[in-house]
């Protein structure tokens, strides 16, 4: 796991050790966003057309990237 988190980058002709976050383009970035995604995105969603059943939602969802409709403005969240 260890080495798909801390890969390094090239500058300069100089390698540098990344020491933070999660490489952009690497195999696990999309892996660790869908789970992510489904524990805040999914489910939280889930529950709030459970509680506040106003208009219709559409989520599409591929890797880590994501569309989000509404049938009313006023079902549109403030924070996420």
């Amino acid at each position: 796991m260890s080495k798909w988190l801390k890969t390094g980058y090239s500058e300069d002709g100089k390698i540098y050790r990344q020491t933070v976050g999660t490489p952009q383009g690497s195999v696990i970035s999309p892996l660790l966003a869908n789970i992510y995604l489904h524990y805040v995105l999914d489910e939280w969603v889930e529950k709030e057309r459970r509680t506040r059943p106003n208009g219709e939602v559409i989520i599409v969802r591929y890797a880590d990237d994501l569309v989000m409709g509404f049938q009313y403005y006023p079902d549109f969240p403030e924070e996420i």
